[in-house]
């Protein structure tokens, strides 16, 4: 009878440590859905990015063309292996017309924006809020005006190109505000 008594008893002890196992293992595969992820992926807002990456700051224009629609229509970002945010502007007609790129200094952009300069005419040094920039005046591959601006600023290298004029360009650039 103790012999029955005892196979019963490590019976019920080996179902309790395997439901243990299994109710930790569960728990454990269910922690990283609830963990912002760091990598690359799309968001909704920029209040979205900033509620789940927490990044240090997003530079946004404060000034926008009339024809430009906000907010983006697309939003990339990530804060490992290190910080990039893009964020896609487009117009009346729904056709991307400006991206707002910041990338920590020192790395390369995670991924390409959809509106690139193709065919670079001149490159001029120019200030924006007082720091050096670069202005490539330029054309997309579509033959439109696609200029482009970069300076530096918080540790972030920040790039704005649009479908607009330089004037205009420099004019977005310098309302740009770190939130």
């Amino acid at each position: 009878m103790t012999q029955n008594l005892r196979s019963i008893r490590s019976a019920f002890l080996y179902a309790i440590v395997l439901m243990a196992t299994i109710g930790v293992l569960r728990f454990l595969d269910w922690v990283p859905l609830t963990l912002p992820s760091e990598h690359l992926r799309s968001y909704g807002s920029v209040q979205e990015v900033r509620g789940t990456l927490r990044p240090r700051r997003i530079y946004l224009p404060s000034y926008y063309p009339q024809r430009f629609q906000w907010p983006p229509v697309e939003i990339f970002a990530q804060t490992r292996p290190h910080s990039f945010v893009l964020m896609h502007v487009a117009d009346r007609d729904d056709e991307i017309a400006m991206a707002i790129v910041q990338v920590e200094s020192g790395f390369p952009q995670t991924l390409e924006a959809k509106i690139e300069p193709t065919e670079i005419r001149r490159v001029e040094e120019t200030i924006i809020k007082g720091r050096p920039a670069s202005l490539s005046i330029a054309l997309c591959a579509d033959g439109s005006v696609c200029n482009k601006v970069s300076w530096r600023e918080g540790g972030l290298d920040l790039t704005i190109i649009a479908r607009e004029s330089p004037a205009e360009l420099i004019r977005i650039a310098g309302s740009v505000i770190g939130e």
